[in-house]
């Protein structure tokens, strides 16, 4: 997913740190700029979300996916509220972003580690999707923002998700 959408748009992901350990993936990871966050350590948290609020300071955008997992691709799962604080914090909006891929062999497989399903992904001569970058959001609170954001992608399709 990170690929499609940094196909488009100059962004700075932000992952969990275990893609570091995946051979290739981890290499490639870190030649991205991905900035990698130990989600089991508060203090490492705190520190992933402050250079996050200044990179947006600085202008640049910031890629993260607030459902905090993957998942089959047929539901969307609930935000996260804290991953909405930094752009609290740095007076920025949100922008939603929809990735719907055209094959149904695409989206993550129950049980599947990401190793395997990048290896399957990569074998693929061509992957088709629409990738859809919603309006702006605002809100006061991360909880807030969070409900828009996710609200906005709903919309899109009509509650279909």
């Amino acid at each position: 997913d990170p690929i499609v959408v940094m196909r488009y748009k100059e962004l700075f992901p932000v992952g969990k740190h275990e893609i570091r350990s995946y051979p290739l993936i981890g290499f490639a990871s870190e030649k991205t700029g991905i900035l990698f966050v130990n989600r089991d350590e508060r203090d490492h948290r705190r520190a992933i979300r402050k250079k996050v609020e200044e990179f947006l300071g600085l202008g640049r955008s910031i890629l993260l996916f607030p459902e905090g997992t993957v998942s089959a691709g047929s539901n969307l799962l609930p935000f996260r509220p804290g991953s909405f604080q930094s752009a609290i914090n740095a007076g920025v909006p949100v922008v939603p972003t929809a990735i719907l891929f055209k094959s149904s062999d695409i989206p993550w497989k129950d049980g599947d580690s990401l190793y395997r399903h990048m290896i399957s992904q990569l074998g693929k001569r061509r992957i088709d999707a629409n990738l859809i970058f919603l309006d702006p959001v605002h809100g006061l609170e991360p909880s807030e923002l969070a409900a828009n954001a996710r609200e906005a992608i709903i919309s899109q399709f009509g509650g279909n998700l």
